[in-house]
């Protein structure tokens, strides 16, 4: 598995070009976004519970909390915004 880390300061170096989170890599100056249109790779975001977990209300709290937490930021983590 590719280290983001290591991607996002070879990017920053000007190494190429690297698929970073954009909640990671709009922060940074240094980068620009490839324009629309020319990358279209997306990832479900998904939380796991086991099936004897689920209906605890501390798991459905989290679960609701986290799920929330991603809502508020998912412009972010989608690339709707920068910064």
């Amino acid at each position: 598995m590719p280290d983001i880390a290591v991607q996002l300061e070879a990017a920053k170096a000007g190494l190429g070009i690297a698929y970073l989170p954009c909640f990671l890599a709009d922060p940074s100056a240094e980068l620009a976004r490839v324009p629309p249109g020319r990358s279209h790779p997306r990832w479900p975001c998904w939380v796991l519970t086991h099936p004897d977990l689920r209906a605890t209300e501390r798991v459905r709290v989290f679960v609701s909390f986290i799920a929330e937490a991603l809502k508020a930021k998912q412009d972010l983590l989608t690339g709707g915004r920068s910064g």
